[in-house]
């Protein structure tokens, strides 16, 4: 019998729900490690070494959730370009570069010629490529979260979990020749330790756990790996609902609702959770898709919002399709809905008879406080609003037209106070593109929108914000300016470096606003507790998944 030790740290400690990952990566396996796409190309050799001057490695997808997590910083972090992973091969063996045996992978063309050593990942397929060891390319580090390392009380060899800031053990032992222990002798053995057995109060801790045995695997029994094999999470911040992925800086939410229906049940239960069916419009939505469809799904077929509407694929709303993924070909007349399979991202047209679970997609809760065509960020409590304008003959204002057009709707021009909303904003101008040239990044400013940001001309030292917020964080590009924008086009602003304009006019501004939250209503979680009971009656009394006609 296996036993785990569980002691709680004898200090408090705050931990953020975000973990400890840094700005940009992706934090997963329930905040205990993390993913980071490093833009720095280079050889194999070199790239490796980055990693572990960084206390980890190069990443090693050990199964499909874990190489859609990869595909994510690929396009997020590197986009799209072929990134190095830590597989190679090794005495003729395609193996982890620790030396360990590949427990998955996903080679989009076979496992190369001799001399194509190393392997390379693209986000845009989630497949492995063989490569030479001295091409140059960036690369995809795997890390622990920082909140588990020995400065929060856990002894060596334990693990911290942020959930419950709580240390956890798991001894080793061999497979071939167990030694079986009573439950006395296992709580016996955590109180001589200063801990206790386990005790799980959550789905969470549950999994936590459970991710933790099956990482004890010495002479493991293979055979059981397809029963057996560990589930890893994508961490849940902000407020959308459990089991959720969290994207688009925290203003969007997809989720997995395992109640098998038609198209149509499927599209109309998504709209009374206040969103629609998930519309993927790039790549990493397509993964972040996926990971609905392996995590809440386990890995079935998943209606997407994608139909045939006179003879033509579209959107569920009715718009042109900006991406997609078919697999084998756009269907046959009849198979006018698009299923999605979440083993290789790919999508399938099919009847819309056919029963399957679905995917949706929402706006997290907390946008219910900003004004119709403003974005919600949660980590200000703040709405924003960028000006739409026509690049082609835009209509350029200076700051103080900006200050004004934004307190005439009870804002102010945008302030900036950390790296994370400083890279909001940035989406957000990025967002704006109607008659978009994206071939003028020039200081002509007409694709540049106008922060709150000026220099008051008697200090050239400190500037200030126009809605008279402190000036604790800056990316100004070049001090002593009399005021400053951001591009909206991402390959002018790789930086996200905040610019002046010729003549300090610009093509358009951003307004902020404190937001005013106000609930009406069954909570979305309310509503989800529904509809899981109605799907778990109709699992249990094997009967079609019907969606009530209001929540």
């Amino acid at each position: 019998m296996l036993y785990l030790f569980s002691t709680f740290i004898a200090f408090v400690v705050t931990v953020t729900s975000a973990g400890n990952c840094p700005p940009g990566a992706v934090d997963y396996s329930e905040g205990q490690e993390c993913l980071l796409g490093i833009n720095a190309p280079a050889e194999y050799a070199a790239a490796a070494q980055t990693c572990t001057m960084l206390g980890g490695r190069l990443v090693q997808p050990r199964n499909s959730l874990e190489n859609v997590l990869a595909g994510s910083q690929s396009i997020e972090a590197l986009h799209g370009q072929a990134a190095f992973l830590g597989v190679r091969r090794i005495n003729g063996v395609w193996r982890y570069a620790d030396g360990t045996a590949l427990a998955y992978q996903n080679w989009k063309n076979g496992t190369g010629l001799a001399g194509q050593d190393c392997a390379t990942f693209r986000g845009n397929d989630l497949s492995w490529y063989p490569d030479l060891c001295t091409g140059v390319r960036p690369f995809i580090c795997s890390f622990s979260d920082q909140l588990t390392n020995g400065t929060h009380g856990c002894p060596s060899g334990w693990k911290y979990y942020r959930f419950t800031q709580s240390c956890y053990y798991a001894p080793p032992w061999n497979f071939a020749a167990p030694v079986s222990l009573t439950l006395n002798d296992g709580a016996a053995r955590c109180r001589s330790v200063g801990a206790d057995l386990a005790s799980i109060h959550s789905e969470k801790e549950n999994r936590f756990i459970n991710e933790m045995v099956w990482s004890v695997r010495e002479n493991w029994d293979v055979t059981c790996s397809q029963t057996q094999g560990a589930r890893y999470l994508i961490a849940i911040i902000g407020s959308c609902p459990p089991g959720a992925v969290e994207y688009n800086e925290g203003e969007e939410c997809l989720l997995g609702i395992n109640a098998p229906t038609n198209y149509w049940g499927a599209a109309s239960t998504c709209e009374m959770l206040g969103g629609r069916l998930v519309q993927p419009t790039s790549a990493l939505e397509n993964i972040l898709a996926g990971s609905q469809g392996i995590q809440t799904l386990n890995g079935q077929s998943a209606y997407i919002g994608v139909a045939r509407n006179n003879g033509v694929w579209r959107y569920s709303d009715g718009t042109p399709l900006v991406y997609q993924n078919w697999k084998n070909g756009t269907g046959h007349p009849g198979e006018d809905c698009a299923a999605f399979g979440a083993s290789d991202l790919s999508w399938y047209p099919g009847t819309c008879a056919t029963f399957h679970p679905f995917i949706c997609s929402f706006s997290n809760q907390l946008t219910n406080g900003c004004p119709a065509g403003w974005k919600y960020y949660r980590f200000t409590d703040s709405c924003y609003h960028a000006s739409a304008w026509n690049f082609a003959d835009p209509a350029l204002l200076p700051l103080s037209v900006g200050v004004t057009r934004c307190r005439n709707v009870g804002a102010d021009l945008v302030s900036i106070h950390s790296e994370r909303e400083n890279h909001f904003v940035h989406v957000l101008a990025w967002t704006v593109r109607e008659n978009w040239n994206v071939t003028r990044c020039t200081a002509a400013s007409s694709n540049m929108f106008v922060i709150g940001l000026a220099f008051n001309g008697r200090d050239t030292e400190v500037p200030e914000w126009t809605d008279g917020a402190a000036y604790d964080y800056t990316a100004v590009d070049r001090a002593g300016l009399a005021s400053y924008g951001v591009y909206n086009d991402p390959i002018c602003s790789s930086t996200r470096s905040w610019y002046g304009a010729a003549a300090g006019k610009f093509g358009g501004y951003i307004c902020k606003k404190k937001a005013i939250v106000a609930g009406a209503g069954p909570s979305l979680e309310e509503k989800l507790a529904r509809i899981e009971k109605l799907a778990t009656r109709a699992r249990l009394n094997n009967i079609p998944f019907v969606p009530p006609n209001s929540l």
